[in-house]
């Protein structure tokens, strides 16, 4: 189930731009707006914007003219002039959870034999372990 998240409007006044660094996806001018407003993990790239706020992930669809912005900030900051920014239609992704197996971890099972060699599964794949 998704959930969407509220409207968010960022000024990115003059004195934003001047404190941001470019080509860096945490400090541009977007993430340093997004920073004022209580955001933290904050992810900008010239598509989107990912952040949390409250142990909250948020993304967000940037609209042409940020990432307009964003890119041309990246190539030169002085040519950006202030704007406001609308990100809209975002949802709220779902919480990181630690990934375990099913049957518990991985080192407490033991190896399966398969053919000459021991194997012990894995998500990523198997994990051979010399034959005795």
């Amino acid at each position: 189930m998704t959930t969407y998240a509220p409207s968010i409007t960022l000024h990115l006044t003059q004195d934003v731009i001047d404190r941001s660094e470019s080509s860096h996806t945490g400090h541009c001018m977007i993430a340093t707006a997004l920073r004022e407003r209580g955001a933290r993990s904050i992810n900008v790239s010239a598509d989107n914007a990912t952040f949390t706020v409250n142990d909250t992930r948020y993304c967000y669809l940037l609209p042409a003219e940020a990432s307009l912005a964003v890119v041309q900030f990246d190539k030169d900051k002085r040519k950006v002039k202030p704007l406001r920014v609308k990100l809209t239609n975002g949802f709220i992704k779902p919480p990181r959870t630690k990934t375990s197996t099913p049957r518990g971890p991985t080192k407490n099972r033991k190896p399966k034999r398969i053919g000459a060699r021991y194997c012990v599964r894995r998500y990523h794949g198997m994990k051979v372990v010399k034959a005795a």
